[in-house]
């Protein structure tokens, strides 16, 4: 048999891609060992669109390349063997159509098994709704805005989870998960060590852990100072965490609209704990002594370019008062665009043209990363 029709389909599988795209689907191949992509994005709770993706086509191609394998083997056997083993013969033809059946069910029968956000053949309303940002909800804002929402929190550990955010731009999942805390009287520092929460072992993307050393004198108003110090003296604290459901967040939610009704100011109700990560990501933006790839660090980001989804410079209100940023990973150079290269070029001029005074009463912080 020449297995025309199979070889074909295999080799459609096999689109050119690039040497560093061919050894990451090898890699996720060699740890599917075999399984089908579906049931182990289900056994290991995989459900972000791009770590999917990856499953997929890594499987597809890996499924592709061993009909190819086995068609070989076949075409071998019978031009070298005038007297083949029929028997093994009839094992690689079972192998083929066994390998065929699968790939095949699985590319026709995608859009059943896959969530719609991943099939492209699924029907696609005409309109869709423009999904808005978290870092609009910073627009119209007092400057003061996170240091009046904290001090609303009535509840002690609220108040602290929230300055852990402000302070670090933590994701709510990540203080789930619970944020390690080590205090400097002393240089009135404090260092956070949190494990990341996006962390995915397809693709590669988010810090496996981040550290970040902060002086919370640059990001909360003095009174909040003294209350954060005495609260972990008094408590001896080691690990900030918050509750596993979202009881957080819905106490967080009462607070803002009462803030939103109290002041007549509607912002407030847009605003919730990943407005917090936006403001932080502002104020390392604008701050001209944090290189681009620590802010990254400190988003808990592998990419160069995924921080450009958090918040703006001019939407700075403090300094960040980062002093340190230790991550997992280096970062991962992407090509830029024209308009990112004319940002850059900007915050260079931009970097150039402030005062030396402006990073701080200490004359600025030096910020550096260690990978391992």
């Amino acid at each position: 048999m020449t297995y025309f029709a199979e070889h074909q389909f295999a080799q459609k599988q096999i689109r050119p891609i690039k040497p560093s795209t061919v050894a990451e689907y090898d890699q996720v191949w060699t740890r599917l060992k075999g399984e089908h992509w579906l049931d182990y994005a289900a056994s290991h709770q995989i459900k972000s669109k791009s770590s999917l993706a990856v499953l997929r086509a890594a499987w597809r191609r890996g499924m592709a390349l061993r009909i190819l394998e086995e068609i070989e083997a076949v075409n071998t056997g019978q031009e070298h063997t005038a007297h083949a083993d029929t028997g093994e013969l009839d094992d690689h033809e079972q192998i083929i159509h066994a390998l065929y059946g699968q790939l095949n069910d699985d590319i026709r029968g995608v859009v059943e098994l896959l969530p719609n956000s991943l099939s492209h053949t699924h029907d696609k309303p005409k309109f869709s709704p423009k999904k808005t940002s978290k870092r609009q909800s910073l627009s119209g804002l007092p400057d003061d805005w996170r240091s009046q929402l904290i001090r609303a929190m009535s509840r002690a550990q609220d108040r602290l989870a929230l300055m852990v955010i402000a302070m670090t731009g933590a994701r709510p999942e990540e203080l789930r998960m619970g944020v390690e805390i080590s205090v400097d009287a002393g240089g009135g520092c404090l260092t956070f060590r949190i494990q990341g929460a996006k962390v995915s072992e397809i693709t590669g993307g988010g810090q496996l852990w981040r550290e970040l050393t902060v002086d919370p004198r640059f990001v909360l108003e003095p009174d909040l100072v003294a209350w954060l110090w005495a609260y972990l003296q008094e408590h001896q604290i080691t690990t900030i965490q918050i509750d596993q459901k979202n009881a957080f967040q819905k106490r967080l939610q009462r607070v803002r609209e009462a803030m939103a009704v109290g002041s007549g100011n509607k912002g407030w109700k847009k605003i919730s704990a990943y407005s917090f990560r936006h403001q932080f990501a502002a104020d390392l933006k604008a701050d001209s002594s944090i290189h681009f790839d620590d802010i990254s660090a400190a988003m808990g980001h592998v990419s160069d370019r995924t921080k450009q989804h958090y918040g703006h410079a001019k939407q700075k209100r403090g300094k960040g008062g980062v002093s340190q940023i230790s991550a997992a990973s280096s970062i991962k150079a992407h090509r830029k665009s024209a308009a990112s290269q004319m940002f850059l070029s900007k915050a260079t001029k931009r970097s150039k043209n402030l005062k030396t005074d402006a990073a701080g009463p200490n004359g600025g912080h030096p910020i550096s990363i260690k990978n391992t």
